[in-house]
């Protein structure tokens, strides 16, 4: 799991965060000091109108990360 905030952005900035299933993902449009949770088992990526900095933290039980599963860009497409 994921968490995060988003931090030290203009009243006018926005940051869609990407996140789900690889094949389903789902966004959420963010303003400054709006907190997100991530779903288990997803992909995170993020894109900004202007520089913005985030706070994260992830939980997990599988400290091994040996069940993770590689995935490349042109697999999003």
């Amino acid at each position: 799991m994921e968490a995060y905030i988003s931090c030290a952005m203009p009243p006018e900035s926005r940051v869609v965060h990407l996140m789900g299933a690889p094949t389903e993902t789902r966004h959420l449009i963010v303003t400054n000091e709006i907190n997100a949770l991530g779903p288990p088992r997803s992909i995170h990526a993020g894109a900004g109108i202007r520089n913005y900095r985030f706070i994260p933290a992830m939980a997990d039980g599988n400290v091994d990360f040996t069940d993770m599963d590689i995935l490349y860009a042109k697999a999003l497409l």
